[in-house]
């Protein structure tokens, strides 16, 4: 092989050999880049992820606080509305006799007071309280008013928690727009059942049954929508449905709550 020729062989190996160093070179740099874009692009999304989440929180957190000053803002009106109503009733019929009387809706109106500090209290502190409600509405309905509290063992009462008032203002719907203005017999009913991992609340009357044309006034109204939107919360609260609020007729009025029992309540809230 002649000289020409070797040193032709020797440059083009050479050519070969630095093309593929530069080659190998521009490869490497071009998945480092791909890495890192890839890595910069993960971090923005986790980025948007955790402040997605972060204005939630906020969101469900400003939400409740908006639906307790509501609560609070409604027990003001609402549960001194109706004693005082009651007061004045037995004021009107006084005698001699009716020192008894007087006690109940004194025991009453400390019940009131107490029940309506707290946002979420016991099954079985509501119950006790609407209890003592409905009895003096009976007295002033008449003795043909038949009240029923059909409930399993306390454990259950005192384990499930639920926002206060929600079944007096039920059942005070129940009395007022469906009961009182009933000729005959009246019946009410509130009957508590453990379904495993939920507990359902029913209250239950034979009166004309709700009807979305009528108006109810506006204590109805309040009453209703407070609860529908703290279940609307609580079950946002929670991610999923902890909480159901229904109505029905059949046979009178039948309203229900259905409460699973791992619903998480606020943490302070649960405090007086």
């Amino acid at each position: 092989m002649s000289f020409t020729i070797r040193k032709k062989l020797q440059m083009a190996a050479f050519g070969l050999s630095t093309t593929c160093l530069y080659g190998c070179e521009a490869n490497g740099s071009y998945v480092r880049v791909s890495i890192e874009v890839t890595a910069l692009l993960l971090v923005v999304i986790m980025g948007m992820l955790v402040w997605s989440m972060y204005q939630h929180k906020r969101y469900l957190e400003t939400r409740l606080e908006m639906i307790q000053l509501r609560l609070m803002n409604a027990r003001q009106r609402i549960s001194p509305h109706f004693i005082f109503n009651l007061l004045n009733a037995y004021i009107a019929k006084l005698g001699p006799e009716e020192s008894e009387q007087l006690t109940m809706l004194a025991h009453l109106l400390r019940a009131n007071i107490d029940l309506t500090r707290k946002t979420f209290v016991t099954l079985g502190e509501e119950l006790d309280f609407v209890e003592r409600y409905v009895e003096l509405e009976r007295q002033m309905c008449g003795m043909d008013f038949d009240f029923t509290i059909d409930a399993p063992d306390k454990q259950l009462l005192e384990q499930t928690k639920l926002p206060s008032m929600m079944i007096q203002i039920i059942t005070e719907n129940a009395i007022l727009h469906g009961l009182k203005k009933k000729e005959g017999e009246k019946r009410l009913c509130i009957k508590v059942e453990d379904l495993g991992t939920q507990v359902r609340i029913c209250v239950c009357d034979n009166g004309p049954g709700f009807d979305i044309r009528s108006d109810y006034g506006e204590r109805a109204r309040t009453g209703l929508n407070i609860i529908r939107s703290t279940v609307s919360t609580l079950n946002m609260e929670n991610g999923k449905t902890k909480i159901r609020f229904d109505i029905k007729n059949e046979n009178g009025g039948r309203v229900s709550l259905t409460i699973a029992k791992d619903i998480k309540y606020p943490q302070n809230s649960l405090k007086p």
